[in-house]
């Protein structure tokens, strides 16, 4: 009996994916593979282009919606493929990149804007089969998107090289969805594995219009300096400074310095003896002996208790954040700096503390109101006692630990069961720089704290 077969398709922006339903009666002719179109939501151009906080909306709902498909079909023994179109592939790089249990069989990419120095080598335990990029020479879009803001690149338009397997078509950004495509590239890959190639014989390799060259400038670049400029001659061009003297009731030798308050209410990084006083990276002994590992088989039994105890709402979120870490150098994690923006006080660098942030935005993703407090022992006061609830801490529990070195610091996680050692095992955010999973010795646990409206175990 074959295996089972699923393909998870992701469209793009401006688009509720009609195309889905096409690729359905398609792929239909091939029995033993299931179509599972994944939606989140029109996304339009806007933010598209726009850098920001909303570009994560398709890579979150994506994420929630597909993880628990890829689960599932693991414990059948099933395998699980993904083709995915302009935005789509940006929402499927980053869960590459980012999600620990984003793992699939087969990718293929259309009108792609993933940038093509994107590291597939440091993706591929990921994929286990095959990466394919069908791009079109007469793509703008790809183009577009690489000269005009930042994120993208212009593999839909120019493909990437090895080891994807590239086929160039002399195509625009959509017209991949025709039944004839789909039969003639696709639906022969799925049957057998082949990977068909355009057959162009004596006709010459198609090639982009010659005024795709325009969008080989960094047009985004030419933007901000322009910008720059303008804001140079309004500020120049504006009202003079006032002249501070004794005679106007201010001594500028004696005047106070004045604090600058960031205008995106993000605090500075704390230099100096303040510093002192905020919570560094949990656990730094874990560092030395190692973060407990769990296997893919562990992870799917937590997610099954976490649902028998109606934990698994913030339980599978968790899981889906491991392996998250610091970048190194000057650029942040996007995704940490979103762990940040949940507690105060807020930080403009992944180097700061971030543990109780973790927790915190695990929570506000589940729907459940935090601390909004960047202390791990502010968990102690949150929600109720599980201990006191239920007589014994249920997986997905908050648990806070005390830290070594540290009088009154502490470390937040999720409580994930008892460890081989005999320790606790906890789901926690910077441990190491990373969101990893650690053993900590039951003396050091402080409390167990489940949401105030948790209903109890399910029934």
């Amino acid at each position: 009996m074959p295996r089972k077969h699923i393909i998870l398709l992701v469209h793009g922006i401006r688009t509720h994916a009609s195309w889905y339903e096409r690729a359905q009666q398609v792929f239909a002719q091939l029995g033993d593979i299931e179509i599972e179109p994944i939606k989140y939501g029109r996304f339009d151009l806007f933010r598209f282009l726009i850098p920001g906080p909303w570009r994560r909306g398709p890579i979150d709902r994506s994420e929630d919606r597909m993880l628990p498909i890829i689960d599932r079909v693991r414990k059948e023994g099933g395998l699980v493929s993904v083709i995915a179109h302009s935005n789509g592939t940006n929402v499927v790089a980053t869960l590459l990149k980012e999600s620990y249990l984003f793992k699939i069989d087969n990718l293929i990419l259309c009108g792609s804007v993933i940038d093509t120095d994107f590291d597939w080598e440091g993706v591929s335990h990921k994929v286990s089969g095959k990466i394919i990029n069908d791009y079109g020479v007469r793509d703008i879009w790809p183009a577009v998107a690489k000269s005009f803001t930042w994120g993208y690149g212009y593999s839909g338009t120019n493909g990437f090289g090895a080891p994807v397997k590239d086929r160039l078509h002399d195509t625009t950004h959509s017209a991949y969805f025709s039944k004839d495509f789909m039969e003639k590239y696709w639906i022969s890959f799925f049957r057998d594995g082949s990977i068909v190639r355009p057959e162009y014989g004596d006709v010459e390799i198609p090639e982009s219009p010659w005024w795709f060259y325009f969008f080989e400038v960094p047009w985004k670049w030419v933007i901000v300096a322009l910008l720059g400029l303008l804001a140079f001659f309004a500020w120049s061009g504006g009202g003079a400074t006032p002249d501070v003297s004794p005679g106007d009731g201010g001594d500028p030798t004696t005047a106070a310095p004045a604090t600058a308050t960031p205008a995106d209410g993000v605090a500075p990084a704390p230099t100096g003896p303040s510093a002192e006083t905020t919570e560094g990276p949990a656990l730094s002994l874990a560092c030395d002996r190692g973060s407990y590992v769990v296997n893919l088989d562990e992870l799917g039994q937590l997610r099954s208790d976490a649902d028998l105890v109606n934990t698994a709402t913030w339980v599978n979120i968790a899981i889906g954040e491991l392996g998250q870490r610091e970048f190194s150098g000057d650029e942040a994690n996007p995704r940490i700096l979103a762990y940040m923006a949940t507690a105060e006080p807020k930080f403009a660098s992944d180097e700061q503390p971030w543990n109780s942030q973790f927790v915190n935005y695990v929570m506000n993703r589940a729907g459940k109101t935090g601390t909004n407090s960047g202390l791990a022992r502010s968990w102690l006061s949150w929600g109720k006692d599980a201990i006191a609830e239920v007589g014994e801490p249920v997986v997905g529990s908050v648990v806070v630990t005390s830290r070594d070195g540290v009088p009154g610091g502490g470390v937040a996680g999720f409580y994930l069961g008892s460890a081989p050692d005999g320790g606790v095992r906890v789901l926690a955010g910077n441990i190491c720089k990373e969101v990893s999973i650690v053993s900590v010795p039951e003396s050091k646990i402080l409390g167990y704290r489940l949401p105030s409206d948790w209903l109890g175990p399910a029934q």
